[in-house]
């Protein structure tokens, strides 16, 4: 693995060596953090390929515990949140879409060996699919239409529903 093969990498000569695990864990924070400077916290379709992009990171690094539960339990936080919000406050798609994709990825590995995180985080997201719009003005009479987010982000919601359901 990794920290076998490239235990120690010397940035410049007379540096102290810095561990292989320590470089790469500070670039994805370093990168990380890049994806909150859009000041709206919009993701646009580009952005959101990145973000995609960092949600498998985030999970293969979890599974291999290079970082730890409490890292990605952050990152579902900044992503939708932990508890009911003000309707103003909802995430947007891409980050449920993001969302989804880190569960899928790592879904069964934190059901496992953090239940009750998982579960509350399962739950928001869960409870986040099935919010409606409060106001008869933001909806027709179509019931597609009094939800907040589209029929797919529902569709994959309700997927990793069964996915649970059935053990992963």
């Amino acid at each position: 693995g990794l920290r076998e093969r490239y235990a120690e990498i010397f940035q410049e000569e007379g540096c102290r060596p810095v561990k292989s695990t320590r470089l790469l864990l500070n670039v994805v924070q370093f990168n990380y953090e890049k994806l909150f400077d859009d000041p709206k916290g919009s993701i646009a379709q580009q952005k959101r390929n990145w973000w995609s992009g960092w949600m498998q990171v985030f999970g293969h690094l979890l599974m291999r515990r290079l970082i730890a539960v409490r890292v990605v339990g952050q990152v579902v936080h900044e992503m939708i949140g932990i508890k009911e919000e003000a309707p103003e406050k909802l995430p947007e798609e891409g980050m449920m879409q993001c969302t989804c994709e880190l569960f899928e990825l790592c879904g069964e590995f934190l059901d496992h060996t953090h239940h009750d995180l998982m579960e509350n985080m399962f739950g928001r997201l869960t409870g986040l699919a099935l919010a409606q719009k409060h106001s008869p003005a933001d909806a027709d009479n179509s019931p597609d239409s009094c939800a907040v987010y589209s029929p797919e982000i529902r569709r994959r919601v309700e997927s990793l529903v069964h996915l649970r359901d059935v053990g992963w």
